[in-house]
């Protein structure tokens, strides 16, 4: 096969024989010429390509964010399990694989690997791809190229919303002590997570979190309303006086989540304003009378 000058020949490259191991060995492409051989080093080139970042939050570095830019392919395939196993030995013991917008895979054996490869190492089908069991003790995929359906318990459709995920596996295993100094120095997005599943220990050990949230305008309104899920557990008087004002102020679904809070809330007198409220000719006409009965009669 000869190129002349100026040619941009496309083809199929088979590298064989490959030794029968998980490990890739690296791979190189030597190309003879009139002034002698050029080397390519494809384990580098195709490791470039990949394009990986990692970054860590949570207790002690706990979870790991490795987040794929580029194209995953065999050959790079390996690169990424050195990655993994990297963050694995500096700590890490939960995982969110991430794909960007313009990363590629196009390999349907890598794509069970990954969804696959963490519990079922011993699967056939894998017996040439780095075995990664072990590594981590839950592991979330993030905007799997191709995959259209993120239901499944390891898949995710944003990195916030796998960090929740993980989370809620390590809140359990968390005391007050470590909660208390995340949630004052931790990553926003591992503070957030707590907040949205876990809001009602936040209003016992740091009240204050939850107010100031609430009053935050950059807090997506998905959180304020577990925010305001969290004040119908507090003991604070000020949880009174903020949901009232919620469901005077905020959103029709905000403001139907205070009500109902403050319907459930142990405060004095609580119950009492909620149905005030709901008697109230400017509330009906904002959340609209079935939500109300939804909210208070339940």
């Amino acid at each position: 096969w000869k190129i002349r000058p100026g040619q941009f020949p496309k083809g199929w490259l088979v590298f064989a024989p490959l030794p029968a191991s998980r490990d890739l060995p690296p791979v190189q492409l030597v190309l003879p010429t009139s002034q002698g051989d050029i080397a390519i080093d494809l384990t580098q080139i195709e490791a470039e390509r990949l394009k990986v970042e990692t970054r860590k939050v949570g207790p002690r570095d706990c979870i790991a964010i490795v987040r794929i830019q580029g194209s995953l392919n065999v050959i790079n395939l390996q690169h990424l399990m050195n990655t993994l196993i990297q963050v694995s030995q500096q700590g890490a013991t939960q995982l969110i694989l991430s794909f960007g917008p313009r990363a590629e895979l196009n390999d349907e054996l890598i794509q069970e690997w990954l969804l696959d490869g963490r519990e079922d190492s011993d699967n056939p089908r894998m017996r040439f791809l780095p075995s990664w069991s072990g590594l981590f003790q839950s592991a979330v995929v993030v905007d799997l190229p191709g995959q259209l359906d993120e239901t499944g318990a390891m898949l995710s459709a944003s990195e916030s919303e796998a960090i929740r995920s993980v989370t809620r596996e390590l809140i359990p295993r968390l005391d007050a002590a470590t909660l208390r100094r995340e949630l004052r120095e931790g990553h926003p997005d591992f503070r957030n997570a707590i907040m949205y599943d876990h809001g009602d220990l936040v209003a016992q050990i740091q009240p204050d979190l939850i107010f100031e949230r609430l009053n935050d305008p950059m807090s997506p309104s998905s959180l304020r309303i577990a925010l305001i899920r969290a004040l119908r557990s507090m003991a604070d008087p000020r949880a009174r006086e903020v949901l009232e004002r919620s469901v005077k102020e905020r959103t029709r679904d905000e403001a139907a989540e205070a009500l109902r809070s403050l319907n459930l809330s142990p405060l004095p007198k609580a119950r009492e304003l909620a149905i005030a409220l709901a008697r109230d000719p400017l509330v009906k006409k904002r959340i609209g009378l079935p939500l109300i009965l939804r909210t208070v009669c339940t």
